[in-house]
């Protein structure tokens, strides 16, 4: 017996999709120019104007939470100030810009399309591969950045690819994103995004497979793609020994991440436990006062009101975990989490939205205010009774 249910397919081209394709141009733009784009006062004062009221007005399945983190962000504002002086806004209105777009994809869900994230990833690999065959380097075209970037851009495009998936209350079918991530991750030869890629692509291959009749389409891309990784492997095999030899050298240990981390903390006191530390006396002032650690470089901006904010982050975890519905959801929370261990890549960054929308996700069950179901063919939405979950209606 068939259900009919409301239609959750979004058409590209509405005003919610070309907001959020221009946001995530402009992203990329950032990472290609230089992380001063996002910190110019004009630039982050439009796009507050543009989201703030999305954080003001923001609907009651996720008010409370929302408001909580901007009251975190504001007193971690303040305290900021003593450190960094009058940078300490700038600080705090692009965190409050982030969150702003962050209720943006939460509020015009419905609206939003997954494609949109996945052909801005489509686009930016066209890019990464130009760049490749030209022999160019990415630490060369990625300002005051490394290969790391191209590796976490990747990740970040599949993460909210598939929340966009769960934010319609539909279960991800797709595991090609992931997979083209963990590839152009080995091309980029970073570590980080080798391991925590390829901890995202097993289990969304799996999750995405595991009811074969209604995925044939992804076991024919599948096939193929694993066909051409083959050829191209067997035609390459100098390229993929070369990256072999390159992490058997380098080792999954990274000695200077945990030098900077014992002496970030070593050079805390009570003071700056509460203001937020300075990074250009510790080790990492030796490279560039850059920390490769997201949760240092919070604490640095935020003091102790980073901390509260990371209590939330593993609690939101937490529930994910324990609400079987969205432990995939957890997982690739998880899989963010690990890659911000190894690189400044949240707090002030062009995907941090990212990991808002994620969390206030998990925390206020905003996947309970959808009908939840799993979809036999993409694109073609009929449920069958035994596989449907009827939940409370969403909030409009």
């Amino acid at each position: 017996m068939m259900i009919q249910q409301p239609s959750t397919k979004s058409k590209l081209f509405t005003v919610p999709n070309l907001v959020l394709l221009l946001y995530l141009f402009t992203g990329v733009i950032k990472y290609i120019l230089g992380t001063e784009v996002f910190r110019d006062r004009y630039f982050v004062s439009m796009f507050i104007l543009i989201f703030a009221p999305y954080v003001i007005f923001a609907p009651p399945p996720y008010k409370k939470h929302v408001w909580f983190i901007s009251a975190v962000l504001f007193i971690g504002g303040i305290l900021a100030f003593v450190n960094w002086k009058v940078y300490a806004i700038l600080f705090f209105g692009s965190s409050l810009m982030q969150l702003g777009i962050a209720c943006f994809v939460l509020k015009h869900r419905y609206r939003l399309s997954e494609k949109i994230p996945e052909y801005a990833f489509y686009a930016f690999l066209v890019y990464i591969i130009v760049l490749y065959a030209k022999n160019a380097s990415f630490e060369y075209h990625f300002a005051e950045s490394s290969r790391n970037t191209v590796s976490w851009l990747s990740i970040a495009f599949c993460a909210l690819y598939y929340l966009i998936i769960f934010l319609h209350g539909r279960s991800p079918t797709n595991f090609i994103p992931p997979l083209l991530a963990f590839i152009i991750s080995i091309v980029a030869q970073g570590r980080a995004g080798i391991i925590t890629s390829f901890l995202l692509l097993v289990p969304s291959f799996l999750y995405c497979t595991r009811k074969v009749k209604s995925n044939y389409k992804m076991w024919i891309l599948s096939i193929f793609a694993l066909i051409g990784i083959s050829v191209y492997a067997y035609n390459h095999m100098g390229f993929f020994e070369e990256r072999l030899e390159y992490l058997r050298e380098k080792g999954l240990e990274e000695s200077s991440r945990i030098v900077i981390l014992e002496s970030y903390l070593e050079s805390l006191n009570m003071r700056s436990v509460i203001t937020g530390g300075t990074l250009h006396e510790t080790a990492a002032g030796g490279f560039h006062s850059n920390p490769h650690n997201s949760f240092i470089m919070g604490h640095v901006k935020f003091g102790i009101m980073a901390l509260v904010l990371y209590g939330m982050i593993l609690y939101s975890f937490i529930k994910g975990v324990i609400g079987k519905q969205v432990r995939f959801l957890a997982l690739i929370l998880s899989v963010l989490l690990l890659r911000m261990m190894t690189d400044t890549i949240f707090f002030i960054f062009p995907s941090d939205f990212i990991i808002y929308a994620i969390v206030i996700t998990l925390i206020s069950k905003l996947y309970d205010h959808v009908d939840y179901c799993y979809e036999y063919d993409y694109g073609d939405y009929g449920y069958e009774e035994e596989e449907q979950m009827q939940w409370q209606l969403p909030y409009h």
